[in-house]
């Protein structure tokens, strides 16, 4: 049982950490749609039609506007994907420390809230995640948008949604299981006073009577 609740939580770490790399990775690489460009030849005159990649930072801090994709609609896409960022660090962390307490035998207890944090967190992320992509996906299946396909970094983004998913359901797995041993052992130790299993017993002090020295 043991070696099974440690193959979910590493497995649901190292989900985590493939997740917050797609997303950096979509976040920051100009493949998010594809326009159709023409290319003059200035010697011969003739014209190429060329498939070009953008993205949301091409112009850097210092221009804020995307090619191919309004501003009303890139602004709230960078917004909600930097705020799954944001959300997807401390989930590394509590699962690296669910993981790490869970392996070296540390407090059981300590291991399951923070596993349980991670799960709440997980939600949000996806959350933002899946608005951010909602958005430019809205505006580029319309009739107005010119473009000619979806790039990698929208379908890595996707795909971390998918990802965050998936380690959902293996932390909440992780959850129910030690809850339910912490909780058949704390079952044992009430029925069982003089048994004591990861909790020490305390003994009573014992009384002790002097005799009466009469003059």
């Amino acid at each position: 049982m043991a070696t099974r609740q440690s193959w979910i939580i590493g497995a649901s770490f190292l989900i985590v950490l493939l997740s917050l790399a797609f997303s950096c990775v979509g976040y920051f690489t100009a493949g998010w749609i594809k326009l159709k460009d023409v290319n003059v030849d200035t010697a011969s005159g003739n014209e190429s039609i060329i498939i070009t990649s953008h993205g949301l930072w091409e112009g850097g801090i210092t221009d804020l506007n995307c090619i191919g994709t309004p501003i009303d609609t890139c602004m709230p896409t960078r917004a909600f994907l930097l705020a799954n960022l944001s959300v997807l660090v401390p989930i590394v962390l509590c699962l690296g420390t669910s993981l790490v307490v869970f392996l070296s035998g540390g407090n059981q207890f300590v291991s399951v809230n923070a596993a349980g944090i991670s799960i709440v967190l997980l939600q949000v992320a996806n959350l933002n995640l899946i608005m951010g992509l909602g958005v430019f996906t809205a505006y580029h299946s319309g009739s107005s948008s010119k473009t000619q396909g979806y790039g990698y970094s929208y379908y890595l983004s996707w795909i971390s949604v998918v990802l965050i998913i998936a380690s959902s359901i293996l932390v909440s797995f992780f959850t129910y299981d030690v809850s339910s041993i912490i909780k058949k052992r704390r079952k044992t130790v009430l029925e069982n006073p003089q048994t004591s299993i990861g909790l020490e017993v305390i003994s009573q002090p014992r009384q002790i009577n002097r005799p009466n020295n009469h003059v």
